[in-house]
C-alpha cells in the first residue's frame, strides 16, 4: 500500500468488509457515503486526541470512540451466524448471545487493527475513498 495517495489498497478490504455491513438506520446511505461518513468521524477523532496532551488514556479513548462509531457498520449477527453455521441452530438463545457478543468484539479489534497499522503513525490519515 502507498501511505502517500491515501487508503486505495485498504478499499478492496473494506469491500469485503461492506459484505458484513448492518443495514441499520442509515440503511438510506449508500456503503460509500457510510464509509467516507465513518472516515471522516474517525479521522476528526484521531485528530482531537492528536491536538491534546499525549497519554494513554486519551489514546484508550480514541480507539473506544472510533470502535463504538464502527460497531453499527458490521452486521455481526449474520456473520456469527455463518461462521457457526449448522451448529448455529443447536445452541440455546444465551448461547448465541454470548457468541454474537464475542464474536462482534474479535471481528471488530481485527478489522480495527488491520486498519491502524496501515496508517502512517508521524501524521494525521488522509483517507480518500475511490468509487
Amino acid at each position: 500500500m502507498r501511505r502517500s495517495g491515501g487508503l486505495v489498497s485498504s478499499v478492496s478490504l473494506l469491500i469485503g468488509i461492506l459484505l458484513l455491513m448492518h443495514p441499520g438506520p442509515a440503511a438510506s446511505a449508500t456503503p460509500y457515503e457510510q464509509l467516507d461518513n465513518f472516515f471522516r468521524k474517525a479521522v476528526a477523532i484521531i485528530s482531537d486526541a492528536a491536538r491534546g496532551e499525549a497519554s494513554r488514556a486519551r489514546a484508550a479513548q480514541a480507539q473506544e470512540d472510533i470502535r463504538k462509531l464502527a460497531r453499527p457498520l458490521f452486521d455481526v449477527r449474520a456473520a456469527a451466524r455463518r461462521v457457526l453455521e449448522p451448529e448455529w441452530n443447536t445452541l440455546s438463545p444465551v448461547q448465541r448471545e454470548e457468541f454474537i457478543r464475542l464474536f462482534g468484539d474479535h471481528l471488530l479489534s481485527g478489522y480495527l487493527t488491520l486498519v491502524r497499522s496501515k496508517l502512517s503513525r508521524d501524521r494525521l490519515p488522509v483517507i480518500r475513498l475511490v468509487g
